[in-house]
């Protein structure tokens, strides 16, 4: 389990691995004319420069992150997400100094298009 009482520490080079589980059916969400926009982000309060994280989803590079107050917030494509079982990478460079990984939220939403 992970939240702001119960980090999990991240070190220079070494991944952190999780799973996230989805539940939605994007592929009914587009039949019925929908648009989805989804976003990774990770509360990680000591990051000052987001360029040194290197993050994956199902195996895919998810490019570079913006940092807005204490998250980094990533796009994600939503070809990336599976329904089921979503594999999180996150890998900072190997001279980063360690940090904690307070919490880690997948948004999905979805616009009428």
């Amino acid at each position: 389990m992970l939240t702001p009482t119960r980090p999990s520490t991240l070190r220079g080079g070494q991944t952190f691995s999780t799973t996230l589980t989805i539940g939605d059916d994007f592929a009914a969400a587009a039949r019925e004319g929908q648009t989805i926009v989804t976003a990774l982000h990770l509360d990680l309060p000591q990051l000052t420069d987001a360029s040194g994280l290197a993050i994956k989803i199902n195996g895919t590079a998810v490019e570079r992150g913006a940092i807005t107050t204490r998250w980094i917030d990533f796009a994600v494509a939503p070809t990336l997400l599976l329904r089921g079982a979503n594999r999180i990478q996150i890998t900072p460079a190997s001279d980063a100094t360690d940090m904690k990984l307070q919490d880690i939220v997948l948004s999905i939403d979805y616009r009428k298009g």
